[in-house]
């Protein structure tokens, strides 16, 4: 990826990540890092941003603000209670999309 993000700075990065998440989060067990999806997500972007000319970096930086954003506001208006309307059905067929794509 035109050497902006490498495995140096992945690991840096998840390492700075997980402490904070341990010390912010009180879970310090959850498992926090680079997966297989997200890997897949990020050369996705990299190839929309290279197609359209746009800064990668910039443009991940802007993604991870509006995640943010959205995070605060499900949380601020416990908008996660829509959860309870989920069936088992609908968890079994995220669980082997996430299985094809790792």
């Amino acid at each position: 990826m035109d050497n902006l993000i490498g495995i140096g700075e992945t690991l840096l990065i998840s390492c700075v990540n997980g402490l904070l998440f341990a010390l912010f989060a009180c879970q310090p067990l959850l498992n926090v890092g680079a997966t297989g999806p997200l890997m897949i997500f990020h050369m996705s972007l990299y190839h929309f941003a290279k197609t359209y000319e746009l800064d990668f970096l910039s443009l991940r930086v802007w993604i991870g603000v509006w995640m943010t954003v959205f995070g605060l506001l499900v949380a601020a208006f416990e908008a996660v209670a829509i959860v309870k309307k989920f069936t088992r059905f609908t968890e079994e067929i995220f669980s082997t999309l996430k299985i094809f794509v790792i």
